[in-house]
């Protein structure tokens, strides 16, 4: 009888393991989820701080005020940042509409960071953000 139970035991914790870990799978595959009611996206990344080279990330924070909202940080060892004029070079593809950035940081020296806010219509499920004009690669494009 009480070999029973171990077992059914080892089962029981067993079975909780897989849902555990299926739940974690799903977690990273997905690229946005839900926190505390509102979504929470992964942060995309492109090039490095090597030599000649820049490296951009965004991170999606949502829809406040009628303005989609991304975090963005921008670091290199070795380019000029001042040159990229955000406003110029970035645009928001969503629902078949492309729009520009209503508010961007001015990029200066090597490191920088801000918040870049593009003017939507309801909150899109599906979205691109492209970046032009930044040292080498000339198009960088984030999708989520």
């Amino acid at each position: 009888m009480n070999e029973r139970f171990i077992i059914i035991g080892i089962w029981i914790l067993l079975g909780l393991g897989v849902v555990f870990a299926a739940g974690i799978f799903i977690a990273t595959v997905n690229p946005y989820g839900t926190q505390g009611g509102r979504a929470s996206y992964r942060t995309i990344g492109t090039g490095t701080t090597e030599q000649g080279d820049v490296s951009v990330e965004l991170t999606p924070q949502g829809v406040r005020g009628g303005q989609f909202i991304f975090d963005l940080a921008v670091n290199t060892h070795s380019v000029d940042l001042t040159a990229v004029n955000l406003y110029a070079a970035a645009t928001l593809e969503y629902n078949g509409k492309t729009v520009k950035p209503s508010r961007a940081p001015e990029l200066q020296g090597h490191h920088a960071s801000g918040t870049i806010a593009f003017p939507v219509s309801g909150s899109p499920s599906r979205f691109t953000v492209t970046i032009q004009g930044i040292a080498n690669q000339n198009i960088r494009t984030y999708r989520w």
